[in-house]
């Protein structure tokens, strides 16, 4: 990846969180937008196509699950990796992401190798 036009979008309201992954990203040379609102993730993908989604389950589920479902519909996105991102582990919520439509998952309390494994759905 020798381009800085990789942009992604980063849904989530934990500055500390935000700020460990947007660093990382940066050193990938990828564009980060940042919003912490669902609904402005919403329209900046109505008019814009990312790389790459990630979305924070600190949101409620119920409402995650469906901005999944909503992001998938939008044009351009069927096949945009959406991942998912969690600082606990707990197995259902995952898997009802996965099923929602996202393409993974990813703990944020496992530091480095969590937002490395976000690199992995880099184009």
């Amino acid at each position: 990846m020798d381009d800085i036009s990789t942009h992604i979008l980063i849904i989530d309201s934990d500055k500390k969180s935000v700020k460990r992954i947007t660093d990382m990203m940066i050193v990938q040379k990828c564009r980060v937008s940042v919003v912490s609102d669902i609904n402005d993730g919403i329209k900046k993908m109505e008019h814009k196509k990312y790389a790459l989604v990630l979305i924070s389950l600190t949101i409620p589920l119920s409402e995650c699950f469906n901005t999944i479902k909503e992001i998938r519909k939008i044009d351009g996105y069927d096949q945009v990796p959406i991942l998912t991102m969690s600082s606990a582990n707990f197995k259902n919520t995952l898997i009802n992401s996965v099923e929602a439509g996202a393409t993974s998952y990813v703990f944020t309390t496992t530091g480095d190798k969590g937002i490395e494994k976000i690199t992995q759905y880099l184009p």
